[in-house]
């Protein structure tokens, strides 16, 4: 995947589109497959989710946060994701259920990562300086 939404499939990958062809209002940032294995979704900076394959469930290109978003995670149904930005605030689509963000805890470095728990209901959040916050029933790792 290129910052521009261009794909690229190897090996047993199957193309499910790109967006190499569109004019994006900001870079692709991101990408997550989908759990149900249909295809996958890109986010770019602005918010802006584009949906390869895999159903859409909606962004922020028309609306986008105060701060860039820097990754997405998919829920386990392929029926949602969320989306977190760079101070660390979280944003729900489809099925996927707020569980906090760290945005108003006055973080020093910015999130960089975002990954759900297998139930759905859960997620870390990366931060810059290796600091791993959890949410719902993601658990602390030992």
């Amino acid at each position: 995947m290129g910052s521009d939404g261009g794909t690229f499939d190897y090996g047993d990958a199957v193309f499910k589109g790109s967006e190499a062809w569109h004019a994006l209002n900001a870079p692709v940032v991101g990408v997550a497959a989908s759990p149900d294995g249909s295809g996958f979704w890109m986010v770019a900076a602005d918010g802006g989710v584009f949906a390869e394959g895999a159903p859409s469930h909606g962004g922020m290109g028309n609306a986008p946060p105060l701060y860039p978003v820097v990754a997405m995670a998919p829920t386990p149904s392929s029926g949602g994701y969320w989306l977190v930005t760079a101070d660390g605030a979280t944003f729900t689509f489809g099925d996927a259920k707020y569980l906090g963000g760290v945005n108003a805890q006055g973080i020093t470095t910015t999130v960089t990562g975002l990954a759900a728990t297998h139930t759905g209901r859960g997620y870390w959040m990366l931060q810059q300086d290796h600091t791993v916050y959890t949410f719902g029933d993601a658990g602390t790792m030992q």
